[in-house]
């Protein structure tokens, strides 16, 4: 790695309580939409976003399903078609 030194961002360890609550409920979701939503609200929680998504790719690798957290919906709607819908 030559003269260079890793340095760990001075937050990390205040983030992983949180990391290892999101595993614990992902584990627990009977839904996977339930499950992928939480994923998303850990994701940015942990990264301090305002917001996040997920997008799942289905046939025809078109989005099948869009998951936003945090997202108003003229946001979403000014995305577009996102749920493999054709407009």
């Amino acid at each position: 790695m030559g003269t260079e030194e890793y340095r760990r961002p001075p937050d990390v360890s205040d983030r992983v309580p949180g990391l290892l609550d999101a595993v614990m409920r992902v584990g627990r979701g009977p839904e996977l939409s339930q499950v992928l939503r939480e994923v998303v609200v850990a994701a940015a929680a942990l990264t301090g976003a305002g917001y996040g998504a997920l997008g799942i790719v289905g046939d025809g690798r078109r989005l099948a399903q869009f998951l936003p957290v945090g997202m108003a919906d003229e946001l979403v709607a000014a995305l577009g078609p996102v749920r493999g819908e054709d407009s």
